[in-house]
């Protein structure tokens, strides 16, 4: 395994080598190395050009209350404990990607950004992770008709030449894997646990060693569950795909928030399996945002769910844009629905504006084209989460350095 020294810091800075509760300096999460890694950019430094010698000199001007340079130094002196692990995930057949590889997938730093793992894990042929598909996801405990569906769907996937993005955990996710797999697919199956162990058994060996299937995991190869791991996987499931399919969905649990999620995001159009059933998971999942799909599968057409038209038409309201079936009456409750989604536009644009120079709520008001409630809300959440700077004489908002930045593509 062939590892660039820009993958060898971020993997000092970011991977688990041992299990957590033995470590004593915690690696930076998602969200805090996404905050670092645009500071870095910004300045025109690779995590490479830093080491625990240096962190002084060339982190002047940096301040975070949680990405200390001493917690930085501490991560960069594991030299030891990376080394040893690299040797084990090669013994095991395993590959390691960062966010800085020309091959680390394009649609999750698209669709991502900055939250996109840094690091991936995998084993088998990594080009497919930049091939898109079909997402199939669903409930471990579907009934034997959502099985049955889950492997017929797979099934015609494959034989249309659409690759499967799953889950790989039982139920639907495996039961669509597997006779994907069967019938000559290729399969991505996004593991939440133990990936060490999923490359070993006997159901995927065969396909991995073919070609047709790949397994990966943003997680320590030797993690077991967590239900916080298992909700972060959903998201790459979507993004790595083209189009999304939900069998069968209960009202909570990984399908169901992965679902919504995707939704609220709009990575990508989401396809559900027709039910009768009043109250559902997949009824509230369609009342969400999602379509309904034939409940047989030799009523489904696969080019059909991928280039079927999925945006409304819009019409332009100032900063966002509002499906024009919506009235004017209905404008202010669509808008509260989707507060969080406009609130990340919101960020972007004043992103834009305040980086080089700060402006007042009178300044933005104009350029945004917002009232002045809506508009000092989202100014005060900025604040306090550390995205904005306050300054005083007269009041003004400029963008903080240390945050995150919501349109780059950092390492």
């Amino acid at each position: 395994m062939s590892l660039s020294e820009n993958s060898q810091a971020t993997l000092l800075l970011t991977a688990h080598f041992t299990a957590r509760k033995n470590e004593s300096v915690k690696p930076l999460t998602t969200t805090e190395w996404g905050r670092f890694a645009a500071w870095l950019k910004e300045r025109q430094l690779n995590p490479s050009s830093l080491n625990a010698d240096n962190l002084d000199e060339l982190l002047t001007g940096w301040k975070d209350k949680s990405i200390t340079t001493d917690r930085l130094g501490a991560l960069f002196r594991r030299g030891n404990a990376l080394a040893l692990a690299v040797e084990k995930w090669q013994r095991a057949g395993l590959w390691v990607m960062t966010r800085s590889d020309a091959d680390y997938p394009r649609s999750l730093k698209r669709r991502l950004k900055s939250a996109s793992p840094p690091v991936l894990f995998g084993c088998g042929n990594r080009e497919s992770l930049n091939k898109g598909g079909l997402a199939v996801v669903g409930s471990r405990k579907a009934n034997p008709q959502d099985l049955h569906f889950s492997r017929a769907i797979g099934a015609l996937a494959a034989s249309k030449g659409v690759q499967v993005i799953s889950g790989g955990a039982k139920g639907v996710d495996e039961s669509a894997m597997l006779e994907a797999l069967k019938s000559g697919g290729d399969v991505v199956g996004v593991v939440a646990e133990s990936l060490m162990k999923a490359i070993r058994s006997l159901k995927y060996r065969k396909y991995l060693e073919g070609g047709g299937l790949v397994l990966v995991s943003p997680f320590n190869p030797d993690s077991g569950f967590s239900v916080r791991q298992a909700m972060d996987r959903n998201k790459l499931i979507y993004c790595l795909s083209d189009v999304g399919f939900v069998v069968q969905s209960e009202t909570k649990g990984g399908t169901w928030s992965g679902a919504n999620e995707n939704l609220k995001k709009k990575w990508v159009p989401l396809w559900v399996k027709r039910t009768a059933e009043k109250g559902s998971g997949n009824e509230r999942i369609v009342e969400a945002g999602a379509r309904w799909a034939p409940s047989n599968v030799d009523d489904i057409d696969i080019n059909d769910l991928i280039n079927a038209e999925w945006k409304p038409e819009t019409l332009k309201t100032g900063l966002f844009q509002v499906p024009a079936s919506v009235g004017e009456e209905c404008q202010s409750g669509y808008e509260e629905n989707r507060s969080d989604e406009f609130y990340e536009l919101f960020l972007t644009k004043v992103h834009i504006h305040c980086k080089d120079s700060p402006k007042t709520s009178k300044e933005l008001a104009a350029l945004l084209s917002l009232q002045s409630t809506q508009l000092n809300t989202w100014l005060k959440r900025a604040t306090e989460e550390g995205k904005l700077r306050k300054r005083s004489g007269p009041v003004r908002y400029h963008w903080s350095d240390q945050s995150e930045l919501p349109l780059n593509s950092t390492p």
